[in-house]
């Protein structure tokens, strides 16, 4: 799902928000600024699960 919303500065922000069904069968939900037409929910999720872990 994208979001659009008018910034306090007046800026138009796009954001994504991605629902991601995880191997043990719950959801995750990411917000993000990647493009849906170039990287793809699955691809979301592997990133910021990498991402989490390195934390």
């Amino acid at each position: 799902m994208q979001v659009k919303r008018i910034s306090d500065s007046g800026n138009e922000v796009i954001a994504r928000v991605v629902r991601v069904r995880t191997p043990d069968g719950e959801f995750s939900y990411y917000g993000t600024n990647l493009l849906m037409d170039k990287i793809p929910a699955k691809a979301v999720y592997l990133l910021y699960r990498c991402r989490r872990e390195r934390l």
